[in-house]
């Protein structure tokens, strides 16, 4: 069975997993930095997980003085969104774990963090993607795939008031779009 550490802080994006769980594949879910770096080292290297899904803004997580000792206005900033999610990217390469996606439900209107994806662009044979001419690189690193998605990458999926989700938009019904992490960890099995 595959095993998968996805690190995700809102609870709506976490409603996609019940179907791949039902395919079989191990999810351990960790809510922010700190967590998901623990769950990386303390593995015995990159046969622990197949594959690591991870949001681009998560808090740093912890308590005071857990992992790094901030200074008082850093501390502040702990349980605040940070673009963390390129750390735990580099922490999951470091250790040679096969497949890294990283997936953000902004797009590149959203400020700088989220227009960086946009700079990173690329149209050649490693690229992936759902459209033609809207394609993400494969990044290499060390023996790790890493490719980051934004909203417009992967299919949509739209939570229901209910809890239910589904693929269907229902216009003035509530629903959320959520991250669809099994598009991810599929196009991430799918690179060469």
């Amino acid at each position: 069975m595959a095993k998968i550490l996805l690190v995700e802080d809102k609870e709506e994006h976490l409603a996609s997993l019940d179907s791949m769980r039902k395919s079989g594949l191990e999810i351990v879910v960790t809510r922010d930095f700190v967590s998901a770096t623990a769950c990386l080292n303390k593995g015995k290297g990159p046969a622990d997980y197949e594959a690591v899904l991870t949001d681009l803004m998560m808090p740093f997580g912890g308590k005071r003085g857990e992992l790094v000792g901030f200074t008082y206005e850093g501390e502040d900033l702990r349980h605040k969104e940070q673009a963390l999610g390129y750390g735990i990217a580099f922490c999951a390469a470091k250790i040679g774990v096969p497949l890294i996606g990283m997936v953000t439900d902004m797009n590149h209107h959203a400020g700088p963090v989220a227009g960086t994806f946009d700079m990173l662009y690329a149209i050649d044979d490693n690229a992936v993607g759902i459209g033609e001419g809207h394609k993400r690189p494969v990044f290499r690193i060390n023996n790790s795939k890493l490719v980051m998605f934004d909203e417009r990458d992967l299919e949509d999926l739209y939570l229901n008031k209910d809890g239910s989700v589904t693929s269907e938009y229902k216009y003035q019904t509530g629903q959320k779009e959520i991250k669809n992490w099994q598009a991810a960890y599929k196009m991430l099995k799918g690179i060469q």
